[in-house]
């Protein structure tokens, strides 16, 4: 969200409209999902994005919040482990507070994604977005490797098929598995 975007959402309101953008009294709590803090005696703004929202960390030049439209909401720590969902992103320019890692229907597949690997026993120790290829790289705590498309939404029977290759063992032992061709699976193994 820029400044003009929220300019026209605070005219919105009565008090705006009246006292005006600049004046300091104008500005509601929270505007669009962002909080607002105010500080009288510096005379100061400060807007805040919504933190509760927090999905994963994507990290490009620097590391940051992403909410689960794909939403940068603030900076992140570079992390390691599978408890935090970590994407390393490849976007053009640099990341900033309010802007988006991608569209949102691209990114609601890596979401899909996250969230169903999430729901499996396989720990995923971080994924590798291309940008090129349109593909997401899921790399597991035991050398897994698990190729996603982003271009269409993967099927519940992804997932399925994942949990027996994981329970059987064969995911351990095969260099990768690709879904980037739709209703296609392929397994390499080592």
């Amino acid at each position: 969200m820029d400044l003009q975007e929220i300019r026209g959402e605070l005219l919105k309101g009565d008090l705006a409209r009246i006292l005006g953008f600049a004046n300091f009294f104008s500005w509601p709590s929270e505007i669009n999902g962002f909080k607002v803090e105010k500080d009288l005696l510096t005379g100061t703004l400060k807007i805040i994005a919504n933190l509760s929202g927090r999905f994963a960390i994507w990290c490009d030049k620097e590391c940051f919040w992403v909410n689960a439209s794909g939403q940068v909401l603030e900076s992140a720590p570079d992390t390691e482990g599978a408890a935090i969902p970590k994407i390393i992103g490849s976007s053009e320019g640099t990341l900033k507070v309010g802007s988006w890692v991608m569209s949102a229907d691209k990114f609601e597949n890596i979401q899909e994604i996250v969230f169903g690997l999430g729901q499996l026993s396989i720990g995923v120790r971080e994924y590798k977005f291309n940008k090129t290829l349109q593909e997401l790289i899921a790399f597991g705590v035991h050398g897994e490797k698990i190729i996603f498309s982003i271009r269409f939404s993967p099927s519940a029977k992804i997932f399925s098929y994942l949990q027996e290759l994981s329970s059987s063992g064969k995911l351990k032992t095969s260099e990768y598995v690709d879904f980037t061709v739709e209703n296609r699976i392929y397994l390499k193994s080592k």
